[in-house]
């Protein structure tokens, strides 16, 4: 989830100006050193670090061209399909859901990607690019979980 929300600033901030394009790499070492530090103080020491770091740097740069593919695959008018699969293998890890999940975290994308390119660079920072609210159980086309249940049953989060 953390990179799905990284991805969400990344992709906007590929279409900024060149004075603005340190953004995204300001971003990505503030969140790498972040990882670095938690594992530190998990206890792991400089060897496991770096062979942690270099998992999550490949899966990220892996989950980040996924996500991209499919969102502009979206754009260009040609399908979801490749969002669709990168949201099902990174998200569900492959489980066989239902369809209604995966849109709900792809309409979560293009809703916040739609969200922030409405506003200037300047003001999504000094938001600290604050996300759209996740919908409420009444918004919800399917009416089977409640949102607390989609997110923490199918996403599994701790």
């Amino acid at each position: 989830i953390i990179i799905l929300h990284a991805f969400i600033i990344f992709y906007f901030l590929k279409n900024i100006s060149d004075n603005e394009k340190k953004l995204s790499q300001l971003l990505f070492d503030f969140m790498f050193n972040d990882f670095d530090n938690n594992l530190r103080e998990m206890g792991f020491g400089d060897i496991a670090v770096n062979k942690k770091m270099k998992v999550f740097i490949t899966a990220f740069y892996g989950r980040i061209a996924n996500y991209s593919q499919g969102v502009d695959q979206i754009h260009n008018n040609k399908g979801d399909e490749i969002l669709n699969k990168a949201i099902l293998n990174n998200i569900y890890k492959g489980k066989k859901i239902n369809l209604n999940y995966i849109n709900f975290f792809k309409d979560y994308i293009i809703r916040n990607l739609k969200f922030f390119n409405s506003r200037k660079v300047k003001k999504n920072i000094d938001d600290r690019f604050r996300f759209i609210d996740f919908p409420t159980e009444d918004q919800i086309k399917w009416k089977t979980m409640s949102l607390y249940q989609l997110i923490l049953w199918e996403v599994k989060l701790k």
